[in-house]
């Protein structure tokens, strides 16, 4: 459980450094319809090639 959040969530970042502007992070809550919110990246080509990356994974 986490502050703030009337669900489960799960987060994650792909970076070395916390709070980075370069940052790439998605938080979701643990319940259907699991919509994940993207924040950050370095620019929209960075932030499209993940989440297709993301989205080819889970249907794999």
């Amino acid at each position: 459980d986490m502050p703030g959040y009337r669900e489960p969530v799960i987060m994650a970042a792909g970076t070395f450094v916390g709070g980075a502007s370069l940052e790439l992070t998605a938080d979701a809550p643990i319940k259907p319809p699991y919509i994940a919110y993207v924040q950050g990246g370095l620019t929209y080509e960075h932030i499209k090639l993940a989440v297709l990356r993301c989205i080819e994974e889970f249907y794999q």
